[in-house]
C-alpha cells in the first residue's frame, strides 16, 4: 500500500476496522491507529486515511475518503472518488484493497492505493 498527502509520500503500517455511529469505518496510515482511534479526543499523529464502507465482503465505488495529516499541525481533505473492495472478514481482521487518487482545486495531490489488512475491532 502506498500513500501521498500533498506531495508527501507515506506507507501505511497501522489500521483498524470498526463500527462507528452505526456505519463501517476503516482507517489506515502511518500514525499509531488502533481500536478506539475513531472516538479519541485527539487525532493520531502521522498521515492517515479513513473510509466508510460496510464491513462485509464486497466492492463499493464512489466511497468518501478522508485523508488526515497530523504532523506539525492538523489538516484534512476528502472526496467521494474512492473505491474499496473488502475481500475477507474475520473476528480478528479485515482485508481488502482501496483506490483513491484526488487532486484538489489548488493542484495538491492525494493518493491511497493498494492492499490492506487491518485489525477488526470488537463492536
Amino acid at each position: 500500500m502506498t500513500g501521498e498527502y500533498d506531495g508527501h509520500s507515506f506507507t501505511p503500517a497501522f489500521g483498524f476496522a470498526t463500527l462507528y455511529k452505526g456505519a463501517g469505518l476503516i482507517g489506515v496510515g502511518d500514525g499509531p491507529l488502533h481500536c478506539g482511534s475513531e472516538s479519541s479526543m485527539a487525532p493520531p499523529s502521522g498521515t492517515n486515511a479513513l473510509f466508510s464502507v460496510p464491513l462485509e465482503v464486497g466492492s463499493k465505488g464512489t466511497v468518501s475518503v478522508q485523508m488526515i495529516r497530523n504532523v506539525d499541525g492538523y489538516e484534512g481533505v476528502g472526496a467521494n472518488t474512492g473505491s474499496v473492495t473488502v475481500s475477507a472478514v474475520s473476528d480478528e481482521s479485515l482485508t481488502g484493497t482501496v483506490s483513491f487518487d484526488y487532486t484538489d482545486t489548488q493542484s495538491r495531490h492525494f493518493l491511497i492505493s493498494g492492499s490492506f489488512e487491518v485489525v477488526h475491532c470488537a463492536p
